[in-house]
């Protein structure tokens, strides 16, 4: 409510209108067929705030005829109404005394295996899961370790950083 209560409303008939944003942008809302340019009345079932808008943009203009609040373009199914007439019916408990086991469908505990493991606390990207997969499988068993070559000393089992050898003109 408090998102509609500053914001520019032209009417085009009585069930249509479009708001302007702050951020200069229009939507067009339809109280009759219950959508929104932004498109989260038509997802929600439940009025944006443009919508709402429009409903008291409707009201003011329009003096006659009876007050309309965004209560009445909620969805049935979302209605205190709705709930409490899906529990007025009783529904009779089930007498599971005469269940039989079935031969040819046994009822077994769900396979489930505990990870082995410390649980995982930061998200790998798709390289990093697919390196960890292929080397927990085995698969990277036979390949040697990637071997660092020095671009100063052009030798083997370390970098510039820990190269020892001066660099030249020193």
């Amino acid at each position: 409510m408090e998102f509609s209560n500053h914001r520019v409303v032209r009417m085009a008939d009585e069930f249509r209108g479009s708001v302007l944003s702050f951020r200069g942008k229009w939507y067009a809302v339809d109280l009759q067929q219950h959508t929104c340019s932004c498109g989260q009345f038509q997802y929600n079932d439940v009025p944006c705030g443009h919508a709402i808008a429009v409903i008291q943009g409707f009201c003011v203009t329009a003096n006659e005829g009876p007050q309309r609040s965004a209560r009445d373009f909620v969805s049935y199914n979302l209605t205190v109404a709705a709930l409490k007439a899906t529990y007025a019916r009783v529904i009779p408990p089930v007498d599971i005394t005469d269940l039989q086991p079935q031969e040819e469908f046994p009822c077994q505990p769900p396979r489930f295996r505990k990870p082995r493991g410390r649980p995982q606390t930061k998200c790998l990207t798709a390289g990093e899961m697919r390196a960890r997969t292929t080397a927990w499988r085995g698969a990277l068993q036979d390949v040697p370790n990637r071997i660092q070559h020095c671009s100063r000393c052009k030798q083997e089992g370390h970098n510039v950083a820990r190269c020892r050898a001066l660099p030249e003109g020193m």
